[in-house]
């Protein structure tokens, strides 16, 4: 058996939040990019999901997107988002910080 066939398959997901993507006013240059960037590295591009800026519609998803993935990846106009960002990395840091290792 070859080497590259022992090797463990790496998959990624990227979340794009924002209504501007949503409503056409901006067009996405990210996907494509990330997309080539992980080819190259050997991680698997396998879902892209566009959502709404709605707090509950951002957390919801990644949760359930980071058990689904090894890696996940999100894109936003962040001087936007500042404050859904913040409280979004507040929720990641209470709950890793009490996970067990």
């Amino acid at each position: 058996m070859s080497t590259r066939n022992k090797k463990k398959r790496i998959f990624a997901a990227i979340l794009i939040i924002g209504d501007e993507i949503l409503s056409g006013r901006t067009q996405d240059a990210n996907t494509s990019f990330l997309a080539k960037w992980l080819n190259e590295r050997g991680v698997q591009l396998k879902e892209v999901r566009i959502i709404p800026d709605n707090l509950n519609t951002i957390v919801t998803s990644v949760n359930l997107l980071r058990k689904k993935y090894d890696y996940l990846f999100t894109t936003a106009e962040t001087y936007r988002k500042l404050s859904s960002v913040g409280r979004l990395n507040n929720l990641f840091v209470r709950k890793f910080a009490q996970k067990p290792r």
